[in-house]
C-alpha cells in the first residue's frame, strides 16, 4: 500500500498518543498542520484500508492485580488450528501465534488474582492435546512499546527511548492499584476502538452518566497511575511495510541482564523485551519481539546483538500465523 506523506506523519503521531481532550482530532491535527476535518478523512481512509488496526487504551493488567503470563505449546500439525480456536476462546488470551518450531503455538494468557494459573494451563493443554507445554511469566520487563516507524527515518518517536525505559523496577511487575467501579467503566470504554469522529468521547461519558471533564480527568489519572500505559493506535504491521517478525529467546547469563536490556530497549525494531522464568528443557530467559522488512533484516540485528553483548546462546522462532490479536476481554 502507498501512502503519501501526510499519512506517514499521521500514523507516526498516532501510534505515539491520541489526546484525551473533548476534540481529540482537532488537537491532533495541530501538531501536523491539518484541519480537524481533513485529519478524521484521513484517519478512516487508514482505517478501511487496513493498516490501522486499532485506536484505545493499552492496559496495565498487571497494575489491576492481575497475573500473566506466556505459554508455548507443542501440537500435533494436524491439530493446530482446532486447538487455537479453543485457546481463542479464553477471555484472558490476547495474543495467539503459531511459530515456526517443536513449541508451534505461542499464546499471552492474563487472569485475575484469585486465579490458578497452573491449573487452568493444564486444563488448556488437556483440551488441545498438547503434547509438552511451557509457562513463562514475566520477571522483569525492558521494554514494550509496539511502534513502527513508518517515515523510517530513524529519528523522533521511532528510537522509543523516552517511552520505553531500558530498566524496569520490581515495583513495575508487582505494584498494584485497587480501581474503583467508575475506573473499570471508564477502562472498559477506553478499551474499545475509538470512533473516529469529531468528540469520539461524548457518547462514553453518556453511557457513564458522567460528565465529559471529569471522564476525561480521570481517564488521565488511570494513565498517570501506570494503569493505562498509553492511549494511541495499533498498525497492522505487516501492512505498514515490517512483513517479517520474528521471537528471539536468548539465554543470558544473569551478570549480562542489565546490561542487555540497556542495550536493546532503544532498538526501533524491537518492540517488546521480557526477562522470563526459565522452564525445565527450556533454557532461555530473555524474550525479543524483531520486527523487520525480511528475515535478513532481522537476522542481522540479532547477530549484532549477539555479538555487543557477548550472548551466543539463542533461537529465533519466526511468527508462522496470528491466530488472535485483541485487547483483553475481562472488562466485557
Amino acid at each position: 500500500m502507498e501512502l503519501d506523506l501526510i499519512e506517514k506523519q499521521v500514523l507516526n503521531e498516532i501510534q505515539h498518543s491520541v489526546p484525551l481532550t473533548g476534540r481529540p482530532f482537532r488537537d491532533l491535527g495541530y501538531k501536523l498542520s491539518l484541519d480537524e476535518d481533513e485529519l478524521i478523512r484521513r484517519v478512516l481512509y487508514l482505517k478501511e484500508s487496513g493498516i490501522l488496526r486499532w485506536m484505545g487504551a493499552v492496559i496495565n493488567w498487571r497494575k489491576l492485580g492481575f497475573q500473566s503470563t506466556l505459554v508455548a505449546m507443542t501440537i500435533p500439525g494436524e491439530r493446530l488450528e482446532d486447538a487455537a480456536q479453543i485457546i481463542n476462546k479464553h477471555p484472558g488470551v490476547s495474543h495467539n501465534y503459531s511459530r515456526e518450531h517443536e513449541f508451534n503455538l505461542w499464546f499471552t494468557l492474563a487472569l485475575p488474582p484469585t486465579a490458578d494459573m497452573c491449573a487452568i494451563i493444564q486444563d488448556m493443554a488437556q483440551q488441545t492435546g498438547a503434547r509438552a507445554v511451557l509457562n513463562l511469566p514475566a520477571t522483569r520487563v525492558f521494554k514494550i512499546r509496539a511502534f513502527f516507524d513508518i517515515l523510517d527515518n530513524g529519528n523522533g518517536h521511532g528510537e522509543d527511548g523516552e517511552e520505553a525505559p531500558a530498566q524496569a523496577t520490581d515495583d513495575d511487575l508487582t505494584a498494584s492499584y485497587k480501581p474503583s467501579i467508575i475506573d473499570l467503566g471508564i477502562l472498559k470504554e477506553l478499551q474499545g476502538d475509538l470512533p473516529i469522529k469529531r468528540r469520539p468521547f461524548d457518547q462514553m461519558a453518556r453511557r457513564m452518566d458522567i460528565y465529559l471533564d471529569d471522564f476525561l480527568l480521570k481517564s488521565k489519572e488511570l494513565m498517570d497511575k501506570g494503569v493505562i500505559r498509553r492511549f494511541s493506535g495499533l498498525l497492522h504491521h505487516q501492512k505498514a511495510g515490517y512483513t517479517f517478525n520474528v521471537m528471539c529467546c536468548w539465554t543470558v547469563p544473569e551478570c549480562k541482564l542489565s546490561d542487555f536490556g540497556a542495550k536493546v530497549a532503544p532498538i526501533r525494531n524491537i518492540t517488546h523485551c521480557y526477562q522470563r522464568a526459565c522452564n525445565g528443557v527450556w533454557p532461555y530467559n530473555v524474550y525479543t519481539m524483531i520486527h523487520g522488512h525480511s528475515p535478513e533484516e532481522c537476522e542481522t540485528l540479532a547477530k549484532e546483538i549477539s555479538g555487543e553483548i557477548g550472548v551466543s546462546d539463542y533461537a529465533m522462532l519466526y511468527t508462522a500465523r496470528e491466530f488472535k490479536k485483541e485487547r483483553i476481554a475481562w472488562l466485557g
